[in-house]
């Protein structure tokens, strides 16, 4: 542990921590459920064997797990990188900048953290030592000057330990937020798809009746493209003698609130006239402004299918009534029978009209 003059122990029976404070900064050291405390691994990368030596004394004081050094930056890549299952990971690698052999610190440190997520602290004899500047690169997490100080290796390497749990909690939950935003990504695809190509046009009006946003069968409806059609009135689409029908119909959304329907002729762009059963409601915007949501169903069809269908009953009855022979017909019930229309000659021939006449 810290030394006695430096440092204040509290142990925490409930979760078993060891709460270690260190000039200005604190940490904290996890123990296990047996109260011994869940040894971190150093690997030190360093060829002078002395000072690796005395390092590793260190760190076993300061409750590391240490093993033996290594001299080179082809050891210390194998020491990583072997597959074996009684390997135990460094959770910090302590690399002398200079090392013996064709591979430096840097390089050797570059090549591990490509293989594995561990943070790394340099070591090096000299404070402008030229390589410093190429460190920088791999973005190491300190940097410490030889000879090594109790108080900076306690400082430095536990404040590389908790800086570089940190990064991983955020890497985690930049992760998850990536993974979030594909599959918010994807649902809005699919909420457009069916938006857009949903059989009825949707639009949404501002509280002045300007068309705020539309789908794709909306601007077919009206013959007019996407960007075009936004900013403009809704009523420059609306059949001039419909106009009365528009404004009766915003009049009871805005004074029940709920929803209203009606149907009436709209105007494409080309001035193409079509019939629209119209649904609108009241909403909030994102902004919480007030806002339409207006469903267009082209009923232009149904329409044509009953104004077609009333000629041929009126061409019917015309017909009926002006018949040159005697004609009626009559509902006939258990009780008593009706009837429901008589040709006029019928009706002047026994003298009663055809509404009245029973049995």
């Amino acid at each position: 542990m810290v030394r006695t003059g430096m440092a204040e122990k509290k142990i925490m029976n409930e979760k078993q921590k060891l709460i270690v404070k260190a000039g200005c900064f604190l940490f904290v050291i996890h123990h296990s459920k047996r109260g011994v405390m869940e040894k971190k691994t150093i690997l030190i990368v360093e060829d002078d064997g002395v000072l690796g030596l005395q390092l590793k004394n260190k760190l076993a004081n300061l409750g590391y797990n240490a093993p033996e050094p290594v001299a080179t930056g082809e050891e210390a890549i194998a020491a990583v990188a072997a597959e074996r299952p009684d390997l135990i990971l460094p959770d910090l690698i302590l690399m002398d900048i200079q090392l013996a052999g064709e591979m430096d610190g840097i390089t050797a440190a570059e090549r591990i953290c490509s293989v594995i997520d561990v943070p790394v602290v340099f070591l090096t004899a000299f404070s402008q030592d030229p390589l410093l500047q190429r460190a920088k690169t791999i973005a190491p997490y300190g940097y410490l000057i030889k000879p090594v100080s109790l108080r900076e290796l306690t400082a430095t390497i536990e404040m590389a330990l908790y800086k570089h749990s940190l990064d991983r909690q955020l890497k985690e939950i930049n992760n998850e937020l990536c993974l979030a935003q594909v599959e918010l990504n994807a649902a809005r695809t699919r909420y457009f798809d069916l938006y857009d190509m949903a059989p009825v046009g949707y639009c949404t009006l501002s509280e002045k009746g300007l068309i705020l946003e539309a789908n794709l069968t909306a601007t077919t409806l009206l013959g007019v493209a996407r960007g075009a059609l936004v900013k403009q009135p809704i009523t420059w689409f609306i059949h001039p003698d419909d106009q009365d029908i528009w404004r009766l119909h915003r009049k009871q959304l805005f004074d029940t609130g709920e929803q209203q329907e009606c149907e009436l002729r709209m105007l494409k762009n080309d001035g193409t006239v079509f019939w629209t059963h119209l649904a609108t409601s009241v909403a909030q915007s994102a902004k919480g402004e007030p806002v339409y949501r207006m469903v267009m169903r082209d009923i232009t069809m149904r329409r044509r299918a009953e104004e077609s269908l009333q000629a041929s009953n009126e061409l019917f009855s015309l017909f009926f009534r002006h018949s040159p022979i005697y004609i009626y017909i009559k509902e006939v019930t258990p009780t008593q029978s009706i009837v429901l229309q008589a040709s006029d000659n019928f009706e002047q021939m026994i003298g009663i009209p055809g509404c009245e006449m029973v049995g």
